[in-house]
């Protein structure tokens, strides 16, 4: 944790809300992670055989546990069709993982360089379990259900659902996303246990139960 609060830039553990030169930095920051000398580290390791394997096992299974386990829920308690959530949820959800895990990968790596720290860790990146239960009865089950409701063919209703899922989950990106230019603020104000209580809670219930 301590490499991970080291890793901020001062300008952004020191501003009182946003500081404007980082946010004209932040696209070229984000190119940098692409960046040859800091994709092949020197002095990074690719792949520690204990610890990384480990990781990519706890991480592959969890994913792999959340999506069948709301896959069934989809099918079994809501109502759709096995093939439509085959063909429509697990194309993008398989994309989403493997880009959001190579793209940390590659922060991690970019961070290990900029700090010398050559144990720096890629956050962990899948599906949000809780939040994925929310937005499968809140939202997928809920829409279906009104669509059905009205007397929608089931082929429509399930699209209808399905794209006001994806047009959630868009909007809780957008979300996120205008969230990170108050995270420095956030990371300043707040104690770190106040970040730390929630990670170890997930990790604790989901990772080791």
């Amino acid at each position: 944790q301590r490499s991970t609060r080291d890793s901020f830039p001062a300008t952004a553990r020191g501003m009182s809300f946003v500081d404007l030169a980082d946010l004209r930095a932040l696209p070229f920051e984000l190119a940098r992670s692409f960046k040859l000398s800091n994709v092949v580290a020197k002095g990074y390791p690719l792949w520690t055989l204990k610890g990384d394997t480990g990781a990519f096992f706890a991480l592959f299974f969890d994913n792999l546990a959340t999506q069948l386990s709301l896959a069934g829920i989809a099918v079994d308690v809501l109502g759709f069709e096995a093939k439509f959530v085959w063909s429509h949820f697990m194309g993008g959800v398989g994309l989403s993982i493997f880009v959001g895990n190579l793209y940390y990968c590659l922060q991690a790596s970019k961070v290990a360089v900029q700090t010398g720290k050559m144990d720096t860790c890629a956050q962990p990146y899948g599906i949000n379990t809780p939040g994925a239960l929310a937005k499968t009865y809140g939202i997928l089950g809920v829409v279906l259900a009104q669509e059905k409701a009205k007397g929608t063919d089931m082929p429509v209703a399930m699209e209808t659902a399905w794209s006001v899922a994806c047009c959630a989950n868009f909007l809780g990106g957008l979300f996120e996303f205008l969230g990170a230019f108050v995270a420095p603020l956030i990371t300043r104000s707040c104690p770190q246990g106040a970040f730390l209580a929630p990670v170890g809670g997930i990790g604790m219930t989901w990772l080791g139960l």
